[in-house]
């Protein structure tokens, strides 16, 4: 394993917004939580990014208005935060005019829910983005982030790709059923991230990441960024909106290989 030095750059923790962002009730606009608020309390909790998955407003029969309020959405948070804000969006042209149009700090294209795991998705995903994507988005100062299993194969398809960041998944990781295979994912995990930073790529990690779990991943050198979502907004309802963010990032400041996963 590949463990960090005290010179080792601070990781960077992304709170995804997401499941928060879905907890309304679609027969009464405007009565799901407060994004603007969540995302001021994270940011002062210690997140360093925010991440919202809008790709359900490129769905739909109102198709230019839900991508109206997803624009605002967005210019809302950028006038709200000093952080980063980081979109996933339908691998589409109209998903690319969306980012050029709201200058997010980084964008994720995603193919399908299911295509993240499959290599030849993966590859194809890595094409697109390379002929009709990427160097507009490098114009415009967004940096483009690529999905990857932990496999050498997937970080050197992103390498390929030009893209700047790849997010590696944690979740053979996280729902590995004993230490071994643990250990074994873990392992898995490091090299896919040495290979990443030998291929001048920038690391993020994601996938079932939760305070319990997330200063093994910490301990990994290369690692530039943990996100974490559906646990973080699990997590609150029983501690609390504020204290769920900043034990996650009392978690990655202080990193182990053998944390115990108490519950």
């Amino acid at each position: 394993m590949s463990f960090l030095s005290p010179s080792s750059p601070r990781i960077d923790l992304g709170i995804d917004l997401t499941p928060l962002s879905r907890l309304r009730d679609r027969r009464l606009p405007g009565n799901g939580p407060d994004q603007n608020a969540l995302a001021l309390i994270a940011q002062d909790a210690g997140a360093d990014v925010m991440l919202l998955d809008l790709s359900d407003y490129f769905a739909g029969t109102e198709h230019a208005n839900n991508l109206s309020q997803a624009a605002e959405i967005v210019r809302s948070l950028h006038k709200q935060l000093a952080i980063g804000v980081e979109l996933t969006l339908p691998l589409s042209q109209a998903a690319l005019e969306f980012a050029l149009q709201t200058a997010p700090s980084a964008v994720r294209f995603i193919v399908s829910r299911e295509g993240e795991a499959d290599p030849i998705q993966t590859e194809n995903q890595n094409q697109v983005l390379t002929q009709q994507h990427l160097a507009r988005l490098r114009g415009a100062r967004i940096c483009a982030i690529v999905l990857a299993q932990p496999s050498l194969d997937h970080i050197r398809a992103a390498q390929r790709c030009g893209a700047q960041n790849v997010e590696i998944s944690a979740v053979d990781y996280v729902t590995a059923p004993s230490a071994v295979l643990k250990s074994a994912a873990l392992h898995a995990l490091d090299r896919a991230t040495q290979e990443a930073v030998r291929c001048g790529l920038r690391v993020q990690v994601a996938g079932g990441l939760d305070h319990r779990n997330i200063s093994a991943i910490a301990a990994i050198d290369g690692i530039r960024q943990i996100n974490v979502g559906y646990a973080v907004a699990v997590r609150a309802l029983t501690v609390g909106w504020q204290h769920a963010v900043s034990e996650l990032q009392s978690a990655i400041a202080a990193p182990s290989m053998y944390k115990t996963e108490a519950p």
